[in-house]
């Protein structure tokens, strides 16, 4: 073995690094992309779990032209 195989042998091994200007880009990014969101309604909010009940209590009653919610008609339009 040559003394460069050795020492490479013996040193721990170099691992890469994070550039701090790599990591300062990842989170501004990542605001950018999230700070929008945080006005923005959520993805299933009380009004949409209402109409999935209908359409379950539908598919249950096989009745498919008076909405139902908890067994009481439901006639308000969606939005």
């Amino acid at each position: 073995m040559t003394q460069a195989e050795i020492q490479s042998a013996t040193s721990p091994s170099s691992t890469p690094r994070w550039n701090p200007r790599s990591v300062g880009l990842i989170v501004l990014a990542w605001l950018v992309l999230h700070i929008g969101g945080l006005f923005t309604p959520g993805l299933l909010d009380d009004v949409d779990s209402i109409y999935l009940e209908i359409a379950r209590e539908m598919l249950r009653r096989h009745n498919y032209v008076t909405p139902y919610i908890d067994g009481i008609r439901f006639f308000d339009k969606p939005p």
